[in-house]
């Protein structure tokens, strides 16, 4: 409404399915009743509720690229069944892994693996063709492992196994001495 050009008429239009997900429809319609901004409703289909309940997704909150990280998830599931999850990053599919679900709550621990550096949206779905699905969304940091390379060996005698890191998505930082370098800053420490 703060946002309607000033000498207009404000009028909302309100499409819903009907279950909330986030804040009070009904208080904001009884705050624009209040203000005399009248509200359309369309009633859409929307999707029926599913049996299956997520309670948690749990994953690391920064990872490493190339490497195969845990999501873990908790499900209430009414009986037994069976299912797919699905993991994607970004709109694309890393990976689909069957499941199976016992009454009551249910750990699940899938992998997924991303080979490029950044922060990327992790979203997922739990199908089960007798129990519905359940959809989650969460945001995940991958960098690359960083090497510290310390050798005093002549210039081009490390060229295949600095090739191999770089390869296997190191980050490789060369000295020929430690010098004031933090270990703790690395993954490893070749010498």
């Amino acid at each position: 409404l703060a946002a309607s050009p000033a000498g207009m008429v404000p009028r909302l239009v309100l499409l819903s399915d009907g279950q909330e997900n986030k804040g009070s429809s009904a208080r904001a319609a009884w705050l624009a009743s209040r203000g005399g901004v009248p509200i359309d409703t369309v009633a859409l289909t929307g999707r029926p509720r599913p049996s299956l309940r997520l309670e948690s997704v749990t994953l690391p909150p920064e990872a490493f690229t190339g490497d195969r990280f845990p999501v873990e998830l908790s499900v209430i599931s009414p009986r037994k069944g069976t299912g797919t999850v699905e993991i994607s990053a970004e709109g694309k599919l890393l990976g689909s892994s069957p499941v199976s679900f016992g009454e009551g709550l249910n750990q699940v621990t899938v992998h997924a693996s991303i080979n490029e550096a950044g922060a990327y949206d992790l979203s997922g779905i739990i199908r089960s063709a007798e129990l519905g699905e359940a959809r989650f969304a969460q945001a995940i940091t991958l960098r690359r492992p960083k090497v510290l390379f310390l050798s005093q060996d002549p210039a081009g005698t490390e060229k295949h196994l600095l090739s191999a890191l770089a390869a296997s998505q190191f980050d490789v930082e060369q000295a020929a001495e430690l010098g004031r370098k933090k270990l703790a800053d690395y993954q490893i420490a070749v010498l």
